[in-house]
């Protein structure tokens, strides 16, 4: 509809083509535009007015406003904003148009809208950020120096948020501390004379101070845009107090660690350059104190490959202590350094934090310690040494005096005569025991006494101590019974001697300090687990008992309960102590349940391997040897004729060499296979059976081949091992004992024999003559050739002892150790253990250089030769 129509041309001040123009730009204009009264009827609209009101209808003319856009305010002029039904928002501005009514045009500004709210939440987001970050807005305008703050601003200044604008004086005078002042005058100052050039960007800090007293650090950022300088105000007061703390504690740990005693240094781990070293590690290192150039870490280092392992170890447990090296000072001075050291990571590098200690001092002292053990040890060892020798040379008179004085009782006496001998044997025999215990003891002290062992027969074992203490009991008119416990078995495998001597000694010293009443021995299990089993012993009487207070001491060395003991009962002192060790050594513990007056219970416990009946007879049984030819390299004619026997009872033959030479000399010589093993004595004159054993393995083809089996009375570790070492496929110990012999010829040749095992050898005893040994010797050879066997070794004996006689003279020593050695293994072969053991000593001490030791033991060789023909001779009465 035109609007010329409704609204004349002399009032719009139009006419002709003015108001052709007006009406098309009318029709045209792309905002919506209505005519209307101040009634509100519509004279007049344009097109555009239906796109933006959606209740606008195409023929508008004569109805109202307030019909056509709901909610819409009273016509008057002025501007609002109009929401429409779809969402969208219409500006409205009405304009006067006269008397006649209003003009009414319609924008739509939807989208700047939208976009204003946008910006305002941003505001107000940005605003909320900064605020919780303790950061406030603000400008300063250029003109007027008004101070503008944000809200955020202000609630860092006054505790809520309020914004404000203030002149920049009021603001310095309010808030600044006036220490600051001058600064920011300055600032101002600055910029003003700069000429507020665009872009000028500041840093700079200042504190508030508020009436309280309180201070705040604030940071400021700002630049100057448009004439006016805009920035960011921080509170960094929690800042600068954790900066300071930081710094404060950083001065602490500095102090603390550059005046430490302790040496540290930091080192880069990969370069070796020395980062930091307190005070205490230059000293350490002889760094001087004006020296501040590079110093590389390796050099601290005795060997610099000390540091690589060091680094090592670091890679592979991350912290290293007590790594200990030698270090090397600035000056060249060398020390002995602990070092603990621990990977950590500066500046994204690893690094090594390390602390020295100098441990020379240390280390000196552990050397001396070690020095004084070592001679506390050798001291000991002397003595136990010494012990053993004295108690071994004051043994063999003593039994010349009790046999004597013996033998006296069985002639015609007088009663006088009768008690004097009677009181000879019983003090003998007392200073036998006392011998016997130090000898034990100073085994035991010097680490000699070895424990085996041996299957046996527990019953037959304890049923022969209380047999053997019988006597003695029923002499004080005391009872002695034993007691067997459920399961205890028949057969077991431990160290019979040293059980049989631990037994002996309770029982004894129960019959000893008992005068009414009796002594029961109880055998019960403590702990079985297959055919592992522990014991118990326990040895109660109804003697004297034990005070309570004794208890502690009672198994002190050279100790008993109190003196009058000693002379009432006599006695070393030793007996329980050396049972305590030899309980211990075995495995197992004593204790001891006494109350005085009424008497003592000693017990022990005691490890043991359960052994069957058939396993017994299989241990004693010979492996099945086929007959075998055998060449025996043995020197001494006695020792020939004993294995020589042995052998040729059970269908081997025997060749016999010499000595050394010989049995190298008959291999080279002889068809290859003529003999099926060698059977080697060690120490032959010329050359031994090591050297001749080295000859044989030099000879080509298979006569170098022949099993070697080493023969020799030095049954030690050292000794196995140096055989093997020359060749030898095989090696067991003098004197010949058929079982141990055949086993290994049964293992050497490859021979089946069910995994027999030989019985360990008993150690060497201390008799004259050991009989047992003759018997068994006798059985394996007969007794015809037992006979022919002493006889040689008799005779043998008398020419050894004009040999022996002359290196003795000359004091030769390389003679006399060569001439004991003959006599050693003779005397061993026939059972003749202390002429043996005295003849074995000699050697040693010869062979060691100990001259005046050898001739000191060696004066009593003939002795022991005399003693040792008598007992043969009486020996040989029993054969006949």
């Amino acid at each position: 509809m035109s609007p010329n129509a409704n609204w004349g041309q002399t009032d719009m001040g139009l006419g002709g083509q003015a108001g052709r123009i007006f009406e098309t730009a009318f029709q045209h204009c792309q905002d919506g535009m209505v005519l209307a009264t101040y009634g509100g009827v519509v004279l007049a609209a344009n097109p555009a007015m239906v796109g933006l009101v959606p209740t606008w209808p195409h023929d508008p003319v004569g109805r109202t406003y307030a019909a056509l856009v709901p909610h819409s305010p009273k016509l008057a002029p002025g501007r609002w904003r109009q929401d429409m039904l779809d969402g969208r928002v219409v500006e409205v501005e009405a304009v006067a148009g006269g008397a006649d009514g209003l003009m009414l045009i319609h924008r739509d500004v939807t989208v700047l809208c939208h976009l204003g709210a946008r910006l305002s939440d941003a505001e107000g987001e940005l605003e909320q950020t900064l605020g919780l970050a303790s950061i406030g807005g603000w400008r300063l305008d250029q003109r007027t120096l008004v101070l503008h703050l944000s809200r955020a601003h202000g609630r860092m200044l006054l505790g809520v948020p309020e914004a404000m604008a203030l002149p920049m004086q009021e603001y310095v005078e309010r808030f600044v501390h006036p220490d600051d002042w001058m600064l920011l005058a300055q600032k101002i100052a600055h910029v003003t004379e700069a000429g507020w050039p665009e872009g000028f960007t500041d840093h700079f800090e200042y504190r508030v101070r508020h009436p309280d007293g309180r201070v705040q650090h604030m940071a400021v950022t700002s630049a100057i845009h448009n004439g006016r300088v805009v920035g960011v105000t921080q509170d960094i007061t929690e800042r600068k107090r954790m900066v300071e703390n930081l710094e404060a504690n950083e001065r602490r740990l500095r102090t603390i660690i550059e005046t430490t005693p302790l040496p540290l240094v930091i080192t880069n781990a990969n370069a070796a350059k020395v980062m930091y070293a307190n005070s205490s590690f230059r000293a350490l290192f002889d760094i001087p104190d004006d020296f501040d150039g590079d110093i590389n870490s390796r050099s601290f280092y005795q060997e610099p490959e000390d540091r690589d392992r060091l680094i090592e170890a670091l890679r592979r447990d991350g912290v290293v202590r007590n790594f200990e090296a030698l270090g090397r000072s600035w000056s060249g001075r060398n020390f002995w350094a602990s070092v603990t050291a621990a990977v950590l990571e500066l500046d994204g590098e690893p690094s090594l934090f390390v602390a020295v200690n100098d441990i020379t001092a240390l280390k000196k002292h552990e050397a001396e310690l070690h020095a004084a053990k070592d001679a506390a040890e050798a001291a000991v060892r002397t003595k136990s040494e010494f012990l053993a020798m004295m108690s071994h040379e004051i043994r063999t008179p003593m039994n010349g005096i009790i046999v004597m004085a013996r033998l006296l009782l069985d002639t015609d006496l007088t009663p006088e005569q009768r008690e004097w001998l009677e009181i000879v044997t019983s003090s003998g025999d007392t200073l036998m025991t006392v011998l016997n215990d130090i000898l034990d003891f100073s085994k035991l002290e010097s680490g000699k006494l070895d424990i085996e062992t041996v299957p046996f027969d527990l019953s037959a074992l304890v049923g022969g101590v209380v047999e053997l203490m019988r006597a003695r009991a029923e002499e004080k008119g005391l009872a002695i019974s034993v007691h067997y416990g459920m399961g205890i078995p028949s057969f077991v495998a431990s160290d019979p001697t040293r059980l049989r001597q631990v037994l002996l000694n309770l029982v004894g010293n129960a019959i000893k300090f008992t005068e009414v009443g009796g002594i029961h021995l109880d055998l019960t299990v403590e702990h079985q687990a297959g055919d592992d089993m522990v014991l118990r012993f326990a040895v109660r009487d109804t003697g004297i008992g034990i005070p309570a207070d004794a208890l502690t001491r009672l198994f002190a060395a050279f100790s008993q309960v109190d003196s009058s003991i000693n002379r009432r009962f006599g006695g070393t002192g030793l007996g329980l102590v050396i049972c305590q060790r030899l309980v211990l050594l075995m495995g197992g513990l004593i204790d001891v349940d006494s109350v005085e007056g009424k008497g003592s219970t000693f017990s022990f416990t005691l490890p043991v391997q359960v052994e069957s009946a058939v396993g017994m007879a299989s241990r004693s049984a010979l492996p099945p040897l086929p007959p075998l030819t055998i060449l025996l390299a043995e020197d001494n004619p006695v020792n020939q004729k004993v294995a020589r026997a042995v052998l040729e009872r059970h269908g081997h033959q025997v060749d016999v060499a010499e000595d050394g030479e010989q049995v190298v000399s008959m291999v080279a010589d002889a068809p290859a296979g003529t003999w099926d093993v060698v059977l080697m004595d060690m120490q032959m004159p010329g050359r031994d059976g090591l050297e001749a054993t080295r000859h044989i393995r030099d000879l080509r083809g298979p006569k170098g081949q022949v099993p070697i089996v080493a023969m020799t009375a030095n049954a030690m570790k050292e000794d196995r091992a140096r055989c093997l070492a020359a060749g030898m496929d095989g090696y067991v110990a003098k004197p010949i004992d058929t079982q141990p012999l055949f086993l290994e010829l049964a293992r050497v040749l490859g021979i089946g024999h069910d995994g027999q095992t030989p019985l360990p050898r008993p150690e060497p005893g201390d008799a004259v003559l050991d009989r047992a040994s003759l018997e068994i010797l006798a059985a394996a050879v007969g007794r015809g050739e037992l006979d022919e066997v002493l006889v040689s070794g008799l005779a043998h004996f008398s020419d050894i002892r004009v040999t022996w006689a002359v290196a003795f003279g000359r004091s030769d020593g390389e003679a006399m150790a060569y001439v004991a050695h003959d006599i050693k293994s003779i005397a061993a072969s026939l059972g003749l253990q202390r002429l043996a053991a005295a003849a074995k000593v000699v050697e040693g001490l010869a062979r060691a250089g100990d001259l005046d030791q050898a001739m000191a033991v060696g004066a009593r060789l003939d002795d022991h030769l005399d003693e040792a023909i008598a007992a043969l001779a009486e020996f040989r009465v029993t054969l006949c």
